[in-house]
């Protein structure tokens, strides 16, 4: 039996190439379909990751991952007024209006006639669903109000192995952000005899000075834009599995670059089926605009440091600091040179999630 937290990581991740990487990243965003499989709204969050290890890398050498993922993310409640002024209180992710299930664009924050309002030093968006957003309804009976959350979370992430339906599945333990969580990262990195850690004080609001004074080091700071969809099953109408859309800005020693990725991860049981269908499915649906990735952020934001700082990269780079097919071709190559035969070191963590 799995220890609470501790769960096994099924996911694919694509890199999008193309002359306008963000538009067909939106396309994507906004599926309501793919294969036989719907897709509903998820949410929209920033997040900002910093991974950490010693300063001899053992944690690299080992294949293991260290992060902490900051997030900033909206959660929405709906509110269907009915005659009289009265309202019915939904939430939503995960359960929007029935009404909405049809339509591309749901989940759009700040929406038309929006406004911020504060209350009990929290921010809050409250706006109207106008008729644009529905496909039957003229009338805006429905508001919502968005609560902007921020949230930490410790991640850990081991070795990995490829799967017969293309991706990668890792043993990943994942944690709010707490004295807890850091004591039973320290023990299992000493179990797996990858590094001594030293006990610290904690400090619940500075994650990297609590890590730092356990003997790690900061080892790579990244941005995220993160659009998700919930994929669902039209037999079942269970979640099967998210598809997340990332705008990744790897922010380096050298210089900042931006890319995209399309993260596709397992969330049920019959993995193997469900991937490589949605797989196939996008695959066919946009040809080379994705390109498999096999390499975590972690490993290509350290190769693309790398590179950078022997100059190779830079040539590569077109204008906006974006990353293009000839770019990802030299990363490949450089990181698959660096990596183990029988585990390459791209198997060592995805920040998605």
């Amino acid at each position: 039996m799995e220890e609470a937290g501790t769960t096994p990581e099924r996911e694919a991740t694509f890199v999008i190439i193309s002359a306008e990487p963000g538009a067909v990243a939106s396309i994507i965003a906004d599926l309501g379909q793919i294969s036989r499989y719907t897709l509903l709204p998820g949410d929209s969050r920033n997040i900002v990751d910093i991974y950490f290890d010693t300063s001899t890398r053992e944690l690299r050498a080992n294949h293991w991952a260290l992060r902490v993922r900051s997030t900033d993310s909206h959660q929405c409640v709906f509110k269907h007024v009915r005659p009289g002024g009265t309202s019915l209180q939904r939430s939503f992710p995960p359960s929007p209006p029935q009404e909405t299930l049809s339509c591309r664009r749901i989940f759009r924050l700040p929406g038309p006639g929006s406004r911020k309002i504060r209350r009990n030093n929290r921010t809050f968006w409250r706006g109207v669903w106008v008729e644009s957003f529905f496909s039957k309804r003229s009338s805006p009976d429905y508001i919502f109000e968005s609560e902007l959350v921020s949230t930490s979370v410790l991640t850990l992430k081991g070795p990995s192995r490829s799967t017969d339906w293309g991706g990668l599945e890792r043993l990943e333990i994942e944690a709010a952000w707490s004295k807890e969580a850091v004591e039973r990262v320290v023990a299992e990195l000493a179990r797996a005899g990858i590094a001594a850690l030293q006990a610290a004080a904690f400090c619940k609001d500075d994650p990297v000075n609590t890590l730092e004074r356990c003997g790690l080091e900061v080892i790579q700071r990244r941005e995220l834009w993160r659009r998700t969809r919930r994929v669902l099953s039209e037999s079942s109408g269970t979640t099967v599995a998210e598809l997340a859309v990332d705008q990744v800005r790897h922010l380096g020693t050298f210089g900042e670059v931006l890319h995209w990725e399309v993260e596709l991860e397992a969330m049920g049981d019959s993995a193997s089926a469900v991937m490589s269908d949605i797989i196939g499915a996008l695959l066919h649906e946009f040809g080379s605009a994705l390109r498999p990735w096999p390499h975590s952020k972690l490993a290509t934001g350290l190769a693309i440091d790398e590179l950078l700082e022997t100059g190779v990269l830079q040539p590569l780079i077109c204008s906006g600091n974006r990353l293009t097919a000839a770019t990802y071709d030299r990363l490949d190559e450089h990181i698959r040179k660096l990596a183990c035969p029988s585990a390459g070191e791209h198997e060592s963590d995805h920040a998605a999630r």
